[in-house]
């Protein structure tokens, strides 16, 4: 069982990352893994876990904010 996302906490699984976007994970998979895999949104992969940094994931989804009010 895995813990709940913290405010501390560096990275998070695709899972989690769509979670703290409030999307289901076929969205996140089909809308922001490809920013992902371009290293648009930083990851690491350690063994057979992904974990995107959670502050570039922040970063990319405040600059889709910024771009959808202009």
């Amino acid at each position: 069982e895995r813990k709940a996302m913290t405010e501390q906490q560096w990275g998070a699984t695709p899972t989690e990352a769509a979670a703290l976007l409030g999307l289901n994970r076929r969205t996140f998979y089909r809308q922001v893994m490809p920013f992902v895999s371009s290293g648009t949104i930083r990851s690491v992969k350690i063994g057979r876990v992904r974990l995107i940094e959670v502050e570039s994931l922040r970063a990319w989804w405040q600059r889709r904010l910024e771009a959808a009010v202009e």
